[in-house]
Order: C-alpha cells, then sequence, then structure tokens
C-alpha cells in the first residue's frame, strides 16, 4: 500500500488515497496519524488518526483532513499523515504530504503625515491594512521640500525595514535641526516603496517642521532735522 500528496486551499477537505498494488483476497488493515509540519493542529487543520481496512475487490482507501481558514496573508504550509502497522501488505510509500495553499490577498502598507517643532523628532508611522503571517519589507528614504537636508533635517538614504509577522505597523524617525533663523513652517517628504509581502496605497508621508524663534521685531529711529 502507498499514500499519495494532495494540495488543498484553507478551509478544504484534503482527501488521501491509499492505494493498494497487486492483488490479495486478504482484507487489509493499517494505521494512520497526521503529524505537524509548518501546519499545525487545530489552527491550520484538524488532526487525526485511526485505524483503517480495504476489503477486496477494493483496492483504495481514503482518509480526510479537514484544514481551517483564516485571515492572515501567509506563505504555503505543510503536515503529513503517516501509515503504519500494516495487516496483509507492506507499505512502499508510509508518507502522504499535505500543502494548504494560502488564499488570503497580501495587505497594504500607508504613511502618516506628522509635524514637530525645530530640533524634534518626526515619528512615521507605517500601518498594514490587515496583520500579515509573514514578514513585510519595505524601502523608505527623504526628500527634501521647503525643508533642506542637513540644515533643516538629517537626510536618510534608500534604507530597508522589517515588519515582522504578526505586526500592524512600524515607526521610522526623522531628527531635525534647530536653527535661529525666524521662518515659516518648512516640509520634506519620508517616502517608502518596493514592498515584499504587500503593497502601498500611500507611499509619501509628510514631515512639517515648525519654527520655534520669535518673530522679530521692527523699529524705527527719532531723527532731528
Amino acid at each position: 500500500i502507498s499514500i499519495n500528496d494532495v494540495s488543498i486551499n484553507e478551509a478544504g477537505n484534503a482527501v488521501f488515497t491509499v492505494l493498494v498494488t497487486g492483488s490479495t483476497e486478504e482484507d487489509i488493515t493499517y494505521n494512520f496519524t497526521t503529524t505537524d509540519g509548518t501546519a499545525l493542529a487545530p489552527a491550520d487543520f484538524t488532526a487525526n488518526s485511526g485505524s483503517n481496512t480495504i476489503t477486496p475487490p477494493s483496492i483504495s482507501d481514503s482518509i480526510t483532513i479537514v484544514t481551517a481558514t483564516d485571515t492572515l496573508d501567509e506563505l504555503d504550509e505543510t503536515f503529513s499523515v503517516t501509515l503504519s502497522s500494516p495487516v496483509n501488505a507492506t507499505i512502499s510509500d508510509a508518507l502522504g504530504a499535505g500543502t494548504i495553499t494560502d488564499d488570503d490577498p497580501a495587505p497594504t502598507l500607508s504613511i502618516d503625515d506628522v509635524s514637530t517643532s525645530e530640533g524634534g523628532v518626526l515619528t512615521f508611522t507605517i500601518s498594514t491594512s490587515a496583520v500579515s503571517g509573514r514578514d513585510i519589507n519595505f524601502d523608505w528614504n527623504t526628500v527634501s521640500g521647503t525643508a533642506l537636508p542637513t540644515s533643516d533635517f538629517t537626510p536618510i538614504a534608500i534604507t530597508t525595514e522589517t515588519l515582522l509577522a504578526g505586526a500592524s505597523s512600524k515607526t521610522i524617525n526623522v531628527t531635525t535641526v534647530d536653527d535661529s533663523t525666524f521662518e515659516l513652517a518648512e516640509t520634506f517628504d519620508a517616502v517608502i516603496s518596493n514592498p515584499v509581502g504587500a503593497s502601498i496605497t500611500d507611499n509619501t508621508g509628510v514631515g512639517t517642521i515648525n519654527d520655534n524663534e520669535s518673530m522679530p521685531v521692527l523699529s524705527i529711529n527719532s531723527v532731528a532735522v
């Protein structure tokens, strides 16, 4: 007897076939049991075990394993069904691999707009539309606007960040520069790009640097003529 491999979408029934090769007039019995792999019971499938009988002239039997559904975007996961203790037969393939194919869409990323006074730290938050079952990678960098790199903020070249599986957000920081010049509020952008494991709905966070100097005072002198 042998067991095949099966692939199924989440929430489907994984039906393994136990096949008899050769002929016999005797009942064949065997035991089976499921084993966790990257798929875990009961979160991903319902564990099962037991003893089955194949009665001639039948040459096959089936083992059904119920899988579960979730809303996580994740890698495909596997478990196994193992045959053992055959009576009136031997086993040529004892291990059936079950693959649960993920059917959830990848989440999306967005970055917010933030503001601070000169000399403060701008903390941008990158949020996901849904928690993911896998790590999400993305790049980010700063782009000058009315705020200029070095003189108004510390520029960031393209940097790769990882939002770990199960997390819903991640923060990134940009330090601003305190000067002594009275000026209007100035802005620059923090831009996210090149996502892996997600897509992007809002790729630009606007950072606003508010001036902290007092408005200059004008005066006019008196003149004698």
